[in-house]
């Protein structure tokens, strides 16, 4: 009686036979790519290839000189655990080589520039910010009409008839208590506010 291990090696060498002799055996090379195909998802997870990319090149690998590389398989382990070693080792190759380090520094300005972007996007909400509190506490220096002119006219959209309404006053004398509050609050701001 043979055991599972054996029964598992006569199936792997009848692939290799079967795939030297028909190159082209369509149930042969499925059987091939289905023992190929968790070796190269990891590694391609692992090492960031595309995974065409990588079943591409072990193929090639594989294939060359009527299969050379697939008939030296030396049955010392499985053809999968195998196959695992070969494409584990074509991914370190290609790590090491000088496209993939091309590949990957052609891809490095790109996010370089995304994190400057994002960089500079967080300046310009941090000094939005830091204008706005600095806004708010001058607001509150400003006299309690002025304040709340300026409150009414720019944050609540209200116009000068309106408010002039509200408080009792004319619509001139609202714009003169709200040009008044705005350069009051550029001297405590510093210069940085339009009307």
């Amino acid at each position: 009686m043979t055991s599972p291990a054996d029964e598992r090696y006569a199936m792997d060498s009848q692939l290799i036979e079967i795939l030297c002799r028909d190159p082209e055996n369509e149930t042969a090379l499925k059987a091939l790519l289905g023992l190929l195909d968790a070796p190269i998802q990891w590694n391609c997870k692992h090492f960031e290839f595309d995974y065409d990319d990588v079943l591409q090149e072990v193929m090639l690998q594989l294939c060359q000189n009527q299969w050379a590389r697939l008939k030296s398989w030396n049955r010392e382990s499985s053809l999968k655990t195998w196959l695992s070693c070969v494409v584990h080792n074509l991914c370190l190759n290609l790590v090491n080589s000088k496209r993939y380090r091309k590949t990957k520094a052609a891809k490095l300005p790109e996010e370089i520039e995304d994190h400057r972007k994002g960089i500079q996007e967080l300046d310009r909400a941090m000094d939005l910010s830091t204008k706005f509190s600095h806004l708010m506490l001058a607001m509150e220096k400003l006299p309690p009409e002025q304040s709340y002119v300026l409150t009414q006219k720019y944050i609540h959209s209200r116009s000068n008839d309106d408010i002039a309404q509200e408080l009792g006053k004319t619509s001139n004398h609202i714009g003169v208590i709200s040009h008044r509050a705005i350069t009051s609050l550029r001297v405590l701001v510093g210069g940085s506010i339009d009307e």
